[in-house]
Formats: C-alpha cells, structure tokens, sequence
C-alpha cells in the first residue's frame, strides 16, 4: 500500500512526527545529539525542538515519550477498530506488526505509536528521507488557554528532489512540569482514510425505471 499524494503527507504528518529540526538547522548527523538538560522541557519550543531531533534520527520510542500520553491513547483507541476490521488487508500486520486483537490490546500507548511511525516511513520511504534531511526554524508560540501551546515553525525538506517551504504549527499540551505533543489532523485524516477503506461496500441501487406517462397524457399525443 502507499499513500497518495507524498509531497502532502510529507508537509502534513510531520507536523505531528517531526515539527521541527532544532532551532536554526538540522544537526549534524555525524555528532550525536546530546539530551538537552531538564530544564529545557519547561518550554513547548524545547520540547518541540528535543521532539524534531528525535524523530530526524526517525528515533520514534524517543519521540513517544515527548508526546502527551491523552495523544497516545487517542491514537491507540482511533486506530484499534481499523486494525483487524478487514482480515485480507492485514492492516494490524501492516501498521502494528500484530496479527490478533488480543496482541494490539497488549501493546501499551506508546508502543501503538512507535509501531505506526515505523510502518509509516516504511511504506512511505520519501517521509523517512525528507525527515532526515529537513531543516526548520521556530518563530514561537501562541498559547490557548492554560494548557494548549501552538509552537509555529518555518521547514524546509525536500520531497521527490524538491525544495519544499511551509510555516506549520506543532499543537502542545501542558503535562505536569512540562509538555507534550498532540496529535494533528493529519493523523486522524489517516484514521478517517482507513476507516473508509475497511467500511462495507454496498451494491449501487439500480436506476430508477421512468414511469409511463397517464391516459390522459398519451391520448392527447395522438
């Protein structure tokens, strides 16, 4: 299976498995990313930034512990009716590597999560590759009430072998002393496709036959 329109996954689900790159530019790949120190998670634009880091080494167990754990179990509980709703599909096999219910149900939140951005990148290698080398910028945050952040981000990747520009904006969570990432449209776009891939498909009605017209009417044609 692979999903349509590449350049649009690539500009849209990023949003929610990698934001943004770091502050200014990628890092380099060949230094490794040190952890940013505690204090740093007191902020939704480090919390995005150590967020993008790890998911542009595609690191997703890293990347599912920044995540706010009610976007974990949306996530879980939006995917768990699709999973085994076609058996030919193998959409649980596909996505989450488990073949019954039962092994789904045993897979903790973030383990669903892990699994997903895996089988994502795999189906779709050019979304592994433009992580990987995305480049991204964050301007700030707007906040929405007490516990909603919207850190807003300039990227830079290239799909298919093109330079691809777009301000975005990675919603976060308050969660204890720190944030966590929420889950964006994107995602629950993919539920949606999913569920409308497993959903029954029903018989087109045959056309309705055109009633003969009245007495009345094919007398008065002769």
């Amino acid at each position: 299976m692979k999903f349509p329109s590449t350049a649009a996954w690539i500009a849209g689900l990023t949003v929610c498995i990698a934001p943004v790159a770091s502050y200014a530019q990628a890092p380099d790949s060949a230094t490794p990313t040190a952890p940013a120190p505690t204090v740093m998670a007191q902020t939704p634009e480090s919390v995005a930034a150590r967020y993008a880091a790890a998911m542009q080494r595609r690191d997703w167990k890293a990347g599912a512990a920044l995540m706010h754990p009610d976007a974990l179990q949306q996530l879980k509980k939006m995917f768990r009716p699709l999973v085994f709703a076609v058996p030919n599909l193998e959409l649980g096999k596909m996505f989450f590597n488990v073949r019954t219910m039962a092994e789904f149900d045993r897979l903790s939140n973030a383990q669903a999560f892990e699994r997903l951005m895996t089988a994502v990148t795999k189906i779709n290698p050019e979304i592994g590759a433009a992580l990987a080398t995305s480049k991204s910028q964050i301007i700030g945050h707007v906040l929405e009430g007490d516990d909603t952040a919207h850190v807003v981000y300039r990227m830079t990747s290239k799909v298919e072998g093109i330079s691809v520009t777009k301000m975005a904006v990675m919603p976060l969570k308050k969660s204890g002393a720190t944030w966590g990432g929420l889950l964006t449209g994107d995602i629950e776009g993919m539920a949606a496709a999913l569920s409308r891939m497993t959903a029954p498909q029903t018989a087109p009605r045959p056309p309705a036959k055109k009633a003969p017209p009245p007495p009345a009417a094919r007398s008065q044609r002769r």
